[in-house]
């Protein structure tokens, strides 16, 4: 159910203007995360499933004219991780300059900094920390 919640939210949101969908092709062992698998999939296979989710989330993104991509990981290591955020930081460097602004001294940058001082405890931000846990504690934070 998470996962059909997830491509929904994804097909919905307005703000998610070109959703990323991440896929490890190392997961043979899907049937074990779910308990009584048959019971929910009938003959067919929790791989099966994703992969039935994942081609009909790429279908409604783009027939209703949303970019979207696909990474495929072949395994989840520091490594694969790594090279993946590395290519995203690449590529809002590059697109900052497509659009003549400087991605790397934007308000949003420099506050996220000043964010992350303080949640690590630097000196001289303890009252930004405590605004920005208040700030927490009214929002609620989606996990998919």
């Amino acid at each position: 159910k998470k996962m059909v919640f997830a491509a929904q939210k994804l097909r919905m949101h307005p703000r998610l203007k070109n959703p990323t969908v991440l896929i490890v092709v190392d997961r043979l062992d899907l049937d074990t995360h779910v308990q009584n698998p048959r019971d929910y999939l009938g003959s067919r296979s929790m791989a099966e499933l994703m992969e039935a989710e994942r081609l009909g989330t790429i279908y409604a993104l783009t027939k209703n004219n949303r970019p979207n991509m696909t990474v495929l990981f072949p395994e989840v290591s520091p490594h694969t991780v790594g090279q993946f955020m590395y290519a995203l930081e690449t590529a809002i460097v590059f697109s900052g300059g497509l659009y003549n602004i400087n991605p790397l001294d934007q308000p949003g940058v420099e506050e996220g900094k000043i964010a992350t001082y303080a949640l690590m405890g630097r000196e001289g931000y303890e009252q930004k920390k405590n605004e920005i846990e208040s700030q927490l504690k009214k929002k609620k934070l989606f996990q998919i």
